[in-house]
């Protein structure tokens, strides 16, 4: 009997050591992927059907590398975010359109997409309508790294489906949905974004220095190093950016990150956030997993005087990420050393160190400034940064954020090369309005506090919304009711997204008066402080009749912009609502079609704009800018479909304006931009509220000094 005993356990630790033997000869990165699929319970249906065809490959067009390259070292220099991929626009392609089949009652669509030059691949989804029954996945060909299942509760209320990062040459989007509710779905892959830089393979050529955040040098920072996250936007660029605590203590996800990377209204949905992305070793293989990762964000502020952009994540990072959020240090000081924690290239987490001296200076400037906008890192101590590290904090020896990183020339072939950070002083207020500085969103409680410690994850109420009725109609009520909520819980509403609370009641009533496709906002708060963010998908249906141009024709108030070379016109082949938009007239290279109107805003607490947009341009060069009072807001360019936006405005005259800008050579795609479905302001010719004296005294510094200045500081 023992000896049959014995024969058994050594059968047994021969398959365990068998199989320690097969799991220690997979990479850890494969492991890690392994593990992520292995975590899904729900698969594609093509993975288990054999029913199906082959798939065919969609090979994109070679990409020049070279150019790219060369390119990209032009864009270091000018201090540009990091890009590692350039946009493609499918739907100029007849031949990606995919492919649907039947299987039963389930009917699957399939794109599958390839370039021998791709290191990574994803994707933009456009005026997407999932039913409550459909599935949407992306996956690698070896279907190792599988992103899904995304629902109805994964898109934005822009309709935008913006995908993680698929590591690989070929990729595969798949959408499942019962046949019975194909007729609901609605979709466009309007944009495939080609990643042709490889980090994992450390492609940086000054990569040698930097120092992984799990080695000694990261023991005094812990806290700091868990409120870091690298980032995509657009689908293109990478930067670094911070988790930030508000002096409410309420855990609203406000995240900190320099303006430059492309941080607008409309390119906040597009932020992919990837937390805990770092080596498992110090100084050992690169073997960070990208698992940890959430989508969308809205833009709640930014300056480019001293270059920071802050914006509220969709949702809180999950408790399994084990995040962290930065306490900071606006005081007017200059630290006695500093530690930056950043994603250099894209690679994983690393951490840089200073202990001086520092200078406060203007931006790229050696010259000291006491009223500089920024801090210069006169050279680094140990580590540095790189292209990819822009947005990323600098913490002084109290574990406090004191500033955002703008750019430099350090790096590891460079050590001796200058950093300059924009200061957390500067960001707080240097500008008045609540959409150029920080004061207004991580101050909340008016306690003007100079210093915040940082606070951890805490569990945060369960609770979840109904929205009635399901089709909101405009100027029709829209009722909103709390599912498992508690009288203890307080409800802070905010029904576009806006960053202003609307309402704090437990079952409150909204009437749209203006077109809206976005999300709902709701901040439920427990007793004890701990803050629960839902974001809810809303579109609000047009009327029948034209909203904008009222009546087929524009007001007075309209007019083509002085320094303009041409105007816009009234255009009835594309438009977002009714049958009519206002489009660009055609222009040359280095030219401007622009339009421009000027309203008072006079509502006590709700002013805003808000408007559709097309474009059709050359992507990264010829753009729609809009302007308020001179100062840009927000930019699109590339094949854009129509798409709805929102901006709050502060009381008092403003000109508004919209500017099709050509660079100096090319074209591509119609050579033309659109807006449509204008709210906000009044259409007929007799204008806003009633303009006063200072009005008039402030719109003559907005045209002619070119900067909006205080009611004590007249031109």
């Amino acid at each position: 009997m023992a000896l049959k005993v014995a024969n058994l356990l050594n059968k047994l630790i021969a398959i365990l050591l068998f199989i320690f033997l097969i799991i220690s000869a997979l990479p850890l990165k494969a492991l890690s992927e392994q593990i992520q699929q292995s975590r899904l319970i729900e698969r594609p249906e093509s993975f288990t059907t054999r029913q199906l065809p082959e798939l065919p490959v969609n090979y994109l067009q070679s990409v020049n590398l070279q150019q790219l390259n060369k390119q990209d070292k032009i864009r270091a220099q000018q201090n540009q975010p990091f890009r590692f991929a350039i946009p493609i626009f499918p739907q100029q392609s007849k031949e990606m359109s995919g492919e649907w089949q039947v299987v039963g009652e389930m009917a699957i669509w399939r794109l599958n997409i390839a370039s021998t030059q791709a290191k990574s691949f994803n994707f933009v989804l456009s005026q997407l309508t999932l039913p409550e029954s459909a599935q949407l996945y992306f996956y690698n060909k070896s279907a190792q790294q599988v992103l899904g299942p995304y629902t109805k509760d994964d898109v934005a209320g822009s309709q935008e489906f913006w995908s993680p990062l698929i590591e690989a040459s070929e990729a595969t989007i798949e959408i499942n949905v019962p046949v019975s509710d194909k007729p609901q779905l609605n979709f466009e892959v309007s944009q495939i974004n080609l990643g042709y830089r490889d980090w994992q393979q450390a492609s940086l050529p000054d990569n040698e220095c930097h120092i992984d955040v799990v080695c000694s040098q990261g023991d005094d920072w812990r806290d700091p190093i868990r409120s870091v996250a690298r980032y995509t936007i657009k689908g293109q660029f990478l930067c670094t950016g911070t988790l930030v605590n508000n002096t409410s203590n309420d855990r609203t996800p406000y995240f900190l990150t320099a303006k430059h990377c492309e941080v607008t209204p409309s390119s906040a949905a597009s932020m992919i956030f990837y937390w805990n992305y770092q080596t498992s070793s110090c100084n050992g293989a690169r073997n960070g997993s990208l698992t940890d990762v959430q989508s969308g964000a809205a833009f709640r502020a930014a300056s480019e005087h001293s270059d920071f952009a802050l914006v509220e994540l969709n949702k809180v990072p999950p408790s399994p990420f084990n995040v962290h959020w930065s306490g900071w240090d606006r005081r007017n000081s200059i630290p006695d050393m500093v530690a930056s924690i950043h994603h250099p290239g894209g690679l994983e987490k690393s951490i840089s160190l200073d202990f001086g001296p520092f200078s406060r200076t203007q931006r790229f400037s050696d010259s000291n400034n006491t009223n500089g906008a920024y801090l210069r890192v006169t050279s680094w101590d140990e580590g540095s940064t790189a292209p990819g590290s822009s947005g990323s904090g600098i913490w002084n020896s109290q574990g406090q954020l004191t500033g955002t990183l703008t750019g430099g020339f350090a790096s590891c072939q460079a050590p001796q090369e200058s950093d300059w950070y924009g200061r957390m002083a500067v960001h707080w207020d240097a500008n008045l309005s609540q959409s150029a500085q920080v004061k207004a969103w991580l101050d909340p409680e008016t306690t003007d506090d100079l210093t915040l410690a940082g606070v951890d994850e805490c569990s945060p109420p369960e609770v979840s919304v109904t929205v009635e009725p399901q089709n909101i109609k405009i100027n029709e009520a829209a009722r909103f009711v709390i599912n498992n909520g508690e009288d203890s819980y307080l409800y802070r509403w905010d029904f576009n997204d806006d960053g202003r609370i609307d309402s704090t009641s437990a079952a409150p009533e909204y009437t749209y008066d203006y077109l809206y496709k976005g999300n709902l906002r709701l901040k439920v708060v427990a007793e004890n402080g701990c803050t629960q963010t839902l974001t809810r998908a809303i579109s609000v249906l047009p009327p029948e009749e034209e909203i904008f141009p009222l009546a087929g024709r524009l007001s007075s108030r309209w007019s083509q912009s002085r320094r303009a070379d041409d105007g816009w016109f009234i255009d009835s082949n594309s438009f977002f609502e009714g049958g009519l938009s206002l489009k660009s007239k055609p222009i040359n290279n280095s030219q401007k079609a622009a339009i421009e109107l000027i309203h008072n805003f006079n509502h006590p607490t709700d002013n805003f704009i808000s408007f559709a947009v097309k474009t059709s341009t050359e992507s990264g060069k010829d753009k729609l800018n809009f302007y308020v009072d001179n100062r840009l807001v927000d930019s699109w360019d590339g094949e854009v479909p129509w798409q709805l936006n929102y901006y709050p405005l502060e009381p008092g005259l403003h000109i508004l304006s919209w500017s099709y800008e050509k660079d100096n050579r090319n074209s591509a795609g119609a050579d033309a931009v659109w807006i449509d479905a204008v709210s906000g302001i009044t259409q007929s010719s007799s204008g806003g509220g009633a303009v006063n004296i200072y009005s008039l005294l402030l719109l003559v510094c907005i045209c002619f000094v070119g900067r909006k200045r205080n009611k004590n500081q007249l031109c």
